[in-house]
């Protein structure tokens, strides 16, 4: 979208036309089916701005979750054996919560699901299509997010967390066939881990069964892999 036009629906949205520029705007908007799509989302994303800076309780879990799942196989070597045994039972008591909060129904792969919290720190960058999408995603309204981070990857194919959060978009919107070719494209070490355990996932669920198995065999036989305990567990 054209700084100028989204400028102009910025406007139109904070009530800065005058009525003639409204009137004028509006009867653009009726004859040109992508101006108002682009309104629809900009209003949408007016919603979302206001929740943006809050997290869900179920978003802090899964944040809580994933660092110390990050961490999990970093240890000091003379360190305080109460403070692991207390992180330890925070960890077990915090993967309980989010099984009870992972998607009802479908397979066994997609019941494993849950997205993955938004931890790319965007918050306070500049409004594009990518901050919008994360808003959006954090929000879990995964329609919106699948149609600003599809347009920001447009433009920046080679994004590779981008193609990770655009994966958890479609499982969230049971499309993991799409899912699977997002997760392929995530090369960078960060993101390598959770886009293999997502990837596992998303093949299970398109019936590409063979193949899931396979991954998860090698999560689970890699000690250092965050996602190795839940790998094991699925393919019991």
């Amino acid at each position: 979208m054209e700084d100028k036009t989204f400028e102009r629906i910025e406007a139109y949205l904070s009530g800065e036309l005058s009525q003639e520029a409204k009137t004028a705007f509006e009867a653009n908007i009726q004859a040109d089916p992508s101006l108002a799509e682009e309104v629809a989302l900009q209003r949408d994303t007016h919603q979302l701005l206001a929740l943006g800076n809050q997290l869900t309780y179920k978003d802090k879990l899964k944040a809580i979750d994933s660092e110390m799942r990050a961490n999990a196989t970093v240890r000091p070597l003379f360190g305080n054996a109460r403070m692991w045994l207390a992180a330890a039972a925070v960890l077990i008591a915090v993967s309980v919560l989010l099984w009870n909060l992972s998607i009802p129904g479908g397979n066994s792969y997609m019941n494993e699901f849950s997205a993955y919290p938004d931890l790319t720190s965007m918050r306070n960058d500049t409004l594009d299509d990518l901050k919008t999408g994360m808003i959006a995603y954090s929000n879990e309204k995964y329609d919106i997010a699948e149609s600003y981070l599809s347009k920001y990857l447009n433009e920046n194919p080679d994004q590779g967390f981008v193609h990770f959060y655009l994966g958890n978009t479609y499982m969230a919107l049971n499309q993991a066939s799409k899912a699977v070719d997002e997760f392929r494209q995530v090369e960078s070490p960060k993101w390598k881990q959770p886009a293999d355990w997502y990837l596992a996932l998303a093949l299970g669920a398109s019936e590409q069964k063979e193949e899931a198995q396979q991954l998860l065999k090698r999560i689970a036989s890699d000690n250092d892999h965050a996602y190795k305990e839940q790998a094991e567990e699925l393919l019991k």
